[in-house]
């Protein structure tokens, strides 16, 4: 369940308890509103946290923004745990991210390896994971029964959340288990003259990387050849997409160590870019992940399209009323999606912010492209 509390240009405000039926839902906007705009989402409460910040005063002339809206709570209500735990972590940027990017997201993610995962239905907060951890002997039983007066239940929920990347949403707690993929993007297997089987997990720190240079037996890393990547469970979807042509140690650390920071990465768009940008070496990979706020997504409809852009340039919910009879919308959307070389992925429609694609796919992509 979504609850948005919007209002419009005259202070009118109400409550949408979302999903909802279309036909209800444009009965209730009716009601309300009528044909006034623009209105303004001023607040929304719904199952994933971090969507909140990217729709805080999102304004939307006409019907086409709420309805998007609608039909993400659809999607987020059909989701399991595990599922909102992945969407969660791909809306926990940094920067802001777009109504049509969260639903695409939204529409694509998908928990790999459910089994993977622990739920904790009503664990809510830090100290009552802690609590829970301790009654069920899983910091030891000798803790649960000396210790207990003295620990500090905030922090050992805490530990527990960092180390199985953890997340509250509001039904409980979701997290990794115990034993699950004991590395936290992906693996390499190095070789040189002297030993050609060492696996380094991803991203690697210093004493981690100092212990494959020896188990290599070479001055430097950089001497030794990677032979095989092995993919988590948590960047699956890269596995057909992600070149490994010029792959280097220092480059696959450099995205790992991206891809394993939530605020630097939307998994899904990423995914997108790559399959749209279909670069040649894993360098230029590197590049586009560090350059995905220059990506967004587009609504897979070319009239909803064109009444976005319409709506961005300020028409209002009247003068659409005017132009429904007289305007293609389809064909408008369309072109727009040419001029702005809109390309189409199996995760839906992305364009490049600045540049646009080229308009030939097989052109591939450009260094500097997206910038």
């Amino acid at each position: 369940m979504m609850t948005l509390h919007i209002r419009t240009r005259d202070h009118k405000e109400t409550r949408l308890e979302l999903p909802m039926p279309p036909e209800k839902f444009q009965r209730q906007i009716q009601s309300d509103f009528g044909t006034a705009g623009p209105f303004c989402v001023a607040h929304i409460d719904g199952p994933i946290p971090n969507m909140k910040g990217h729709f805080q005063g999102l304004t939307a002339a006409g019907y086409s923004t709420l309805v998007k809206l609608n039909r993400l709570a659809e999607i987020t209500d059909g989701m399991s745990l595990p599922e909102r735990f992945h969407l969660d972590k791909a809306l926990s940027t940094s920067f802001p991210q777009g109504l049509d990017t969260v639903l695409q997201t939204a529409a694509h993610i998908k928990a790999t390896a459910p089994d993977c995962y622990e739920v904790l239905p009503g664990i809510a907060t830090a100290r009552q994971l802690g609590e829970w951890l301790l009654e069920r002997g899983r910091v030891g039983e000798a803790a649960a029964k000396q210790l207990r007066p003295h620990l500090n239940m905030e922090s050992l929920g805490q530990a527990y959340l960092f180390e199985h990347k953890g997340a509250f949403l509001p039904e409980g707690y979701v997290g990794v288990k115990d034993g699950v993929e004991p590395f936290d993007i992906f693996q390499l297997r190095l070789g040189s003259t002297s030993n050609s089987g060492v696996l380094l997990s991803l991203p690697a720190i210093d004493d981690q990387m100092e212990k494959a240079r020896k188990e290599l037996e070479v001055e430097d890393l950089s001497q030794a050849a990677v032979s095989e990547i092995r993919f988590s469970v948590f960047c699956s979807y890269l596995e057909d997409f992600l070149p490994l042509d010029g792959i280097t140690l220092e480059n696959a650390n450099q995205l790992a160590e991206y891809l394993w920071d939530p605020e630097t990465v939307n998994p899904i768009k990423f995914r997108a870019a790559l399959e749209a940008e279909r670069p040649a070496t894993f360098s230029e990979a590197l590049v586009i992940a560090q350059g995905l706020e220059y990506y967004t997504f587009v609504p897979q409809n070319p009239a909803e399209y064109a009444r976005d852009k319409l709506q961005l340039a300020g028409v209002d919910g009247k003068a659409f009323d005017i132009l429904e009879g007289y305007t293609d919308f389809e064909r408008m959307g369309e072109d727009i999606m040419k001029a702005e070389g809109v390309r189409q992925t199996e995760f839906g429609p992305i364009r490049r912010v600045s540049v646009p694609f080229p308009e030939e796919p097989d052109q591939g992509f450009q260094m500097g492209g997206p910038m």
